[in-house]
């Protein structure tokens, strides 16, 4: 028989090396000989004393490791677990793995189809690579978040291992969804405030309304009596007591004051004529008012020349428009402003821009400005949207989105 074996040998210079001694015994006509080879093997230690290392590195990360990994040798088939992955199945150590299929039944019920669709889909596609986030049947019967990472190796196309690497992301997964729990309350609470919030406006826009009235009509009412019996007496007193006919003239001129203040109230309150003539005249009115107060030219447009909206709607509107031109009054230094009311495929458009210094909106959007705020909120609780933009020098345009599909009664477009 052939006899082999691995020793060392010393070179002339002194150093030593391992070799491997490989002799037979043959024999030839009536002698027998023995034939030996001598091969220097140093390379092929050091790859043994490599891959040594490696393994026991390998060994080492495994047992040190939080997270389950496990190797499938799909020729052989055969199952390798680190110590975590038996802890996982509470499986004894000392038998052997399970197989693929224990780990199938393993994952959660609601989502057992589809991680094992999704798993062979892999396969069958030659991926390299997957991963999933599943729940997992644990030794005790309860169920942990996993993350599971898989690695697909192949020689010649066919799958010949797969390595897999469990980590339990519970934690995380739980906390993630106290988050989401979190965010879901702030959401319902943020639209309850909302909702509170357009009743107060709606209370308050009602109570304007109420005191605008009251005002216009019955003050209004006592004025106009007012001054009716003073002119009464300024026409019958004597024509000689001049100081008292004076008296009353001056008093006429205070009472005509007087009731234009209390038009100017009753109109900044609530303009009469955004429930008698609508939205669109109320808006043209206020762009007049406003350029005559202030000094600011207005140019307005509006695709409808009367439109009937829902009080809510027409409410919101008009008081975003009164807030931005309040705001280009006191901050924009412009000269003129541009207003467009524009149909947009059932949704209405409100365009406000000018030609002032402009601003850099992330500034102004960070220090949270109550106007812009109130504004944007005014449009969400009427379903819309709100965007601003400016530019440092080239003024500041504002467009409000606010559906109204079905909610619009009478309207009639105007050309250009």
């Amino acid at each position: 028989q052939p006899v082999r074996l691995e020793t060392n040998h010393r070179r002339k210079d002194g150093s030593v090396f391992p070799v491997e001694i490989k002799t037979s015994l043959i024999r030839i006509g009536d002698k027998n000989y023995i034939i030996g080879f001598v091969r220097d093997v140093t390379e092929r230690k050091k790859a043994e004393q490599e891959i040594l290392l490696a393994k026991e590195r390998y060994e080492q990360i495994a047992v040190a490791t939080n997270d389950a990994l496990w190797e499938q040798d799909m020729i052989t088939n055969s199952t390798w677990w680190n110590l975590k992955h038996y802890q996982y199945y509470g499986h004894n150590p000392e038998l052997p793995p399970l197989d693929l299929k224990e780990w199938e039944r393993r994952i959660h019920p609601d989502q057992r189809e589809g991680i094992i669709r999704d798993f062979d889909l892999a396969i069958e596609r030659k991926l390299s690579y997957w991963e999933r986030e599943y729940k997992f049947r644990i030794s005790d019967g309860g169920y942990k978040y996993v993350n599971d990472r898989v690695f697909f190796y192949y020689r010649d196309g066919q799958l010949v291992k797969i390595l897999g690497s469990m980590s339990d992301v519970t934690e995380r997964k739980v906390s993630e969804e106290r988050l989401r729990e979190s965010e879901e309350r702030h959401r319902l609470m943020s639209e309850q405030l909302r909702d509170l919030t357009g009743h107060l406006q709606n209370v308050r826009e009602e109570e304007r309304m109420h005191v605008a009235r009251e005002i216009h009509d019955e003050l209004g009412q006592q004025l106009t009596v007012l001054k009716m019996d003073v002119s009464w007496l300024h026409k019958r007193l004597n024509a000689e007591d001049e100081v008292v006919r004076e008296k009353l003239q001056n008093l006429l001129k205070l009472i005509d004051t007087t009731v234009k203040t209390v038009r100017k109230i009753s109109s900044e309150l609530r303009p009469s004529m955004l429930d008698d003539l609508g939205l669109v005249a109320a808006l043209e009115w206020h762009s007049q008012e406003f350029q005559q107060k202030v000094g600011i030219q207005i140019n307005f447009r509006s695709d409808w020349q009367d439109i009937k909206l829902p009080s809510k709607v027409s409410n919101g509107l008009f008081r975003i428009y009164q807030e931005s031109l309040t705001n280009i009054a006191r901050h924009a230094q412009a000269s003129e402003v541009n207003v467009v009311l524009r149909d947009d495929r059932g949704n209405m458009e409100l365009t406000i821009s000018d030609n002032g210094k402009g601003f850099v909106t992330s500034t102004v959007e960070n220090k949270k400005t109550l106007g812009i705020l109130g504004m944007r909120e005014r449009a969400k609780m009427l379903g819309g949207g709100f965007e601003i933009a400016s530019t440092r020098g080239k003024g500041t345009s504002i467009r409000i989105v606010v559906p109204v599909h079905g909610m619009v009664h009478a309207s009639h477009k105007t050309q250009g």
